[in-house]
């Protein structure tokens, strides 16, 4: 470093001969009169400067001789001289270091009554642009086999990652072959396929061929290449061979499938190796990951070495002795299962595109170095991501940049937190890649399986470079606002990580994997438009509504188990038409149960309609009035939501009941149905079956039959039909009254709406064929009143408590309600009492009324509100008690 800092004094000498005029725009010109304070004044009061050395001068007038004081942190930055009354000239020193730097002068007038403040703002080390990078080699023309018209073969190499080439939408014809012409024959060692940016997967290659033909033989296309890109939404490298191809003339790509049964490609690029990297830093470095310096490396050899970029690393490597210990610039990252593979497996939507965090921020258009070890025939590339908001002038959110052992060269198209995709069929006995992330902006992210404490947490919060930090479990990996975690979680990280974790703990539960849970995470992060939702990409919570999904405290389980409940929907089997908003609510209310304070939706929700109406209960209790009691089917029950909604007219394709198109249109009416209600049999079935200890894990094996059925050539009717036919199966009990009565098991033929409308038909000839299946087996009817089960009495059920009572009308009480009246009768002399059905004088069914309706708590079971109508067609005349057993017990009778 000493010849450094002689160069430095040289220059600074050489530097005072030099004209200010050159510097200046305008002369500047100062009249004080005597007596008046001193000023100070200079042409600029910041001077920005580039991270080599260099030399800068000021105009300055000022009435007096003044002094010069460099802040401290500064003193090694530069050095400063003056030259005569109006010049001053400072020297900035080479930034060794890749973030910018900043120095102050303070000048002061003699008589100390005066000073003035200039900032220098000497910017980051970007000599990784300076080094040998691989040669990107020029498309002249290209060909496509097929295309979409206006988005041909040409916008796969426009440099635009925004636009696409893609395969016909009326049909793709396997394999689709693109074949590109190199403007001037060239050695290639590998091409980076880069898969569409926005607007879903569909074309993403899977498995593709690549031929080579030379200058020589142009016709003649030679395989090279052979790989699975796995469709996976990363940008892709495939190497041509372990030495590439020479005198490469045309290079043609052949897919074989592609996601959506569609070929689609953003942009396709070929590569020249450049070998002189490599040999740069090994000069220098012990281990190929260059963290650890050869002995005789010291700061006098790192002086001479004439490489910006490789100088420079030295220095910063030699300056921090402890830097191969680093948490996050050094790291090991592991191999997942590809999502197509694990989504198909599980039949459930996308599961986690960001594994592998590396607490790296990256910043746009700033270089950073990776040097890579340990990659094998899988593809490892680096995902930055933008999920904090977006800021004008921002031309995209992600970027994706293959890696390759040794030396990559990044220089980032947005900012962003770093992730590192690597995704392969071989993820059991993949080895992990291990990365340095050369003088890396270290952010972090919170990792409980990492042993990560509420300190640790402390310290990152405190510490974080990104508007964005990610915080992951062994089940989850969540990106949230940094604003918003000082806000709503300063402290209690590992808080926070459990409750996230156990979400997806008890929906895996209700799935059936515990004990062969996948690897790989779900995921959630904040958007900026919307609400809440689930996607491809997964659950989503606007950055103003992330409070309950971030706040240890209070956290709301319905919601964030609500939208991962969506990724988690089995597809078909378990989300035919009319469940899409309902069975992801299965893993809702479980988790709820299993992680809320007593609350539940569906039983302490003051909601309901007609008499019960606002009550506490009231959504459940349409249930039981509309299904059980009136027989009303399953799926159109007139609950809370869209309540006496107008039926709409739609001209539709007719269907049979195997889900044939007959071919003819029909006039059919339709309008939307509580999905809330739609849910409490699914409830009900959960909560009989695990928590009364009936038939533990149904679910998990209803779910787990799905996964292995064929689910190919099945109407709506028909996985409805099995659903149950598998709750019969899964639990060896004959449940077929229980889904009579609930709505289920009865005729329909109806145009269901959902997010994609379609037809509902069940035939009395498929419920006779499923009755003869389950009398075949000779399964038992289960014990009890099934439908009457709820959160608020599931363990009179589960310990088969007796119903208890005492004399008509003990512990009943009037309670006007508007117009009519209930009764409210105590739980307290009418013990372990289920529900009440309200009679009139001839033993007519007029009500039924859930145990707890209408309770003044949330978790309470003291008394209900039972239904009493008193109008001219409905005349009430006493009520019975029901146990879990189905006992009946007369409680009240009209006076």
């Amino acid at each position: 470093m000493k010849n450094r800092y002689k160069t430095f004094a040289a220059c600074l000498l050489a530097f005072t001969s030099f004209p200010l005029a050159a510097q200046v725009a305008e002369p500047l010109r100062l009249n004080v009169p005597k007596g008046h304070v001193s000023v100070i004044r200079t042409d600029k009061d910041t001077v920005t400067m580039g991270y080599n050395q260099g030399l800068s001068h000021l105009s300055l007038l000022t009435d007096q001789d003044y002094t010069v004081k460099v802040s401290p942190d500064a003193e090694k930055m530069l050095q400063v001289k003056k030259q005569g009354a109006d010049e001053l000239t400072f020297l900035v020193g080479y930034n060794g270091q890749p973030d910018a730097r900043t120095g102050k002068l303070t000048l002061t007038s003699a008589d100390g009554t005066c000073s003035h403040e200039i900032v220098v703002l000497q910017s980051g080390n970007t000599s990784a642009n300076e080094l040998p990078s691989d040669t990107q080699l020029q498309i002249g023309s290209a060909v496509a086999s097929q295309f979409q018209p206006g988005e041909d073969i040409s916008r796969s190499y426009d440099g635009n990652v925004s636009t696409l080439y893609h395969s016909p939408y009326s049909g793709t014809q396997f394999p689709v072959t693109l074949t590109y012409n190199l403007k001037s024959p060239s050695h290639v060692d590998y091409l980076i396929y880069t898969p569409r940016q926005s607007g879903g997967m569909n074309g993403v290659f899977g498995k593709v061929n690549v031929y080579c033909a030379t200058q020589d033989n142009p016709t003649d296309f030679k395989l090279v290449a052979q790989k699975d890109l796995g469709q996976s939404s990363a940008a892709s490298s495939i190497d041509l061979g372990e030495n590439g191809v020479d005198n490469v003339s045309s290079v043609r790509i052949e897919v074989l499938s592609g996601y959506g049964n569609y070929a689609s490609c953003a942009e396709m690029a070929f590569y020249e190796r450049n070998h002189e990297l490599d040999q740069l830093f090994s000069a220098y470095f012990e281990d190929p990951l260059c963290t650890r310096l050869k002995p005789e490396v010291d700061e006098e050899m790192a002086a001479q070495i004439e490489n910006n970029y490789v100088r420079m690393l030295v220095s910063y490597v030699l300056a921090n002795p402890d830097y191969a210990e680093s948490k996050y610039r050094i790291a090991s990252f592991d191999a997942y299962e590809p999502l197509s593979t694990l989504s198909s497996r599980l039949k459930v939507n996308t599961y986690n595109a960001y594994e592998n965090p590396t607490g790296i921020y990256f910043e746009a258009g700033k270089p950073l170095v990776l040097f890579v070890e340990g990659i094998g025939q899988d593809e490892v590339s680096l995902k930055i991501k933008n999920f904090g908001r977006a800021y004008e002038g921002e031309p995209q959110s992600e970027s994706a940049y293959p890696l390759k052992n040794g030396v990559n060269i990044i220089n980032p198209k947005n900012r962003g937190n770093g992730y590192i995709s690597y995704y392969t069929a071989n993820y059991q006995t993949a080895s992990p890649v291990k990365i340095h992330f050369a003088m890396a902006t270290e952010n972090g992210y919170f990792d409980l399986e990492r042993g990560d404490t509420n300190e640790d947490w402390i310290n990152l919060l405190k510490n974080a470079k990104s508007d964005i930090i990610d915080l992951r479990t062994k089940r989850i990996q969540v990106a949230y606002p940094t604003a918003r975690f000082k806000q709503y979680c300063p402290e209690n990280a590992v808080e926070l990580a459990l409750l996230s974790d156990s979400t997806i703990y008890y929906e895996r539960d209700i799935m059936g994997l515990l004990g062969k849970e996948p690897k790989n995470r779900q995921f959630a992060r904040v958007v900026w438009s919307g609400f809440m939702f689930a996607d491809g990409v997964g659950a989503a919570a606007h950055d103003n509504s992330l409070s309950g999904w971030m706040t240890p405290s209070n956290f709301e389980p319905w919601g964030f188990g609500h939208e991962l409940g969506h990724v988690n929907q089995v597809t078909p089997g378990l989300k035919w038409v009319g469940c899409g908003e309902t069975t992801n609510n299965i893993y809702s209310s479980w988790v709820e149960h299993k992680l809320g304070k007593g609350y539940h939706r569906l039983e302490s929700e003051q909601s309901g309609v007609n008499d019960y109406s606002g009550l506490r209960g009231g959504r459940f209790n349409t249930y039981l009035e509309e299904n059980v009691r009136k027989g009303v089917s399953w799926q159109l029950a007139d609950g809370p939501d869209y309540h006496g909604s107008q039926y709409n007219e739609k001209v539709v394709k007719n269907q049979d009941y195997a889900g044939n198109t007959l071919g003819q249109d029909t006039t059919v009416l339709t309008r939307n149905f509580d999905h809330f209600v739609k849910l409490v049999p699914f409830w009900q079935l959960q909560l009989y079956c695990q928590e009364a200890k009936v038939s533990p894990n149904v679910f998990g094996k209803v779910i787990e039959a799905l996964r292995k059925d064929d689910d190919s050539n099945m109407s709506n009717g028909m996985h409805q039909m099995r659903f149950m036919r598998l709750v019969c199966d899964s639990t060896g009990l004959d449940f077929l009254d229980f889904f009579e009565k609930a709505g289920m098991l009865r005729p329909i033929n109806a145009f269901i709406e959902d997010y994609g409308a379609a037809w509902l038909k069940i035939s009395e000839g498929m419920i006779s064929e499923l009755r003869e299946y389950v009398a075949q087996k000779g399964y038992p009817k289960p014990q009890g009143e099934i439908n009457y089960i709820s959160a608020r009495n599931w363990k009179i059920y589960r310990d088969k408590l007796p119903l208890e009572g005492a004399s008509v009308g003990e512990g009943c009480t009037v309670v006007p309600a508007g117009d009519a009246k209930r009764i409210k009768v105590s739980h307290d002399v009418w013990k372990n009492a289920v529900a009440f059905e309200t009679y009139d004088a001839e033993g007519n069914l007029l009500r039924i009324s859930m145990g707890g309706l209408g309770e003044d708590t949330d978790a309470g079971y003291k008394f209900t509100q039972v239904l009493w109508p008193e109008t001219d067609s409905e005349k009430a005349a006493y009520i019975m008690a029901v146990g879990w057993d189905g006992t009946r017990i007369k409680c009240y009778e009209k006076q």
